[in-house]
């Protein structure tokens, strides 16, 4: 059932890495949504760039009960990277009004194209009451999230690749020159030697009148 779930997570994380989104630009962004146990505030920057680290944050905070919880963060970014599932928030314990935060800092890779890093957030918590039981074990319960977040800045790579682009465009037009001059040379050289043939049988002919 958990595997289940996070094979649905990445898979949602793979459709919406193809989708480019804008983001609004700023030092960073916080987004928080509560559950009836405790709550969840991821915080990231809102811009990243290749070859940079980048931290992002996970903050849960305890409502009611005595939980322990767990926290995981996976990346993915570019064209179908996915980074390791880093744990940022472990076991650890919380009465109600507690707070735990973790962070983790990510780089991304140095080629990779512009767009949106797409984060999965995991969440397990156990106490007493809230577990799932599969084969007669207890096991966490969890939660998954998905949030669009930093955008990547990768403008240098865009631009080179616009010139490989554009020389690529550049080199099919003149080897399609350089095919049309061989064309016309070899028509010409037909031409002259059409010439040649028709001055000897000229020649020839002169020759013959002439005796």
């Amino acid at each position: 059932m958990r595997k289940e779930k996070l094979f649905l997570a990445l898979g949602l994380l793979l459709a919406l890495a193809s989708i480019q989104m804008p983001t609004v630009q700023a030092a960073s962004k916080t987004i928080t949504w509560e559950r009836y146990e405790f709550s969840i505030t991821v915080e990231y920057p809102d811009q990243a760039y290749p070859g940079q680290a980048f931290p992002v944050s996970v903050e849960i905070t305890a409502t009611r009960y005595d939980i322990y919880f767990t926290a995981y963060v996976t990346l993915l970014y570019g064209e179908g990277v996915i980074t390791d599932r880093i744990k940022v928030i472990d076991n650890q314990r919380l009465a109600p009004g507690m707070t735990a935060k973790g962070t983790a800092d990510f780089v991304l890779e140095q080629d990779i194209r512009s767009g949106t890093v797409y984060m999965l957030i995991e969440v397990e918590f156990l106490d007493g009451d809230t577990k799932e039981t599969i084969l007669g074990l207890d096991y966490p319960a969890d939660v998954f999230t998905v949030i669009a977040g930093p955008y990547i800045e990768a403008g240098d790579i865009e631009q080179l690749r616009s010139q490989y682009q554009a020389l690529q465009q550049q080199y099919q037009q003149l080897e399609q020159q350089y095919q049309d001059l061989q064309n016309s040379y070899q028509q010409l050289e037909q031409q002259y030697q059409s010439l040649e043939q028709s001055v000897e049988q000229m020649q020839q002919q002169h020759q013959q009148e002439m005796m």
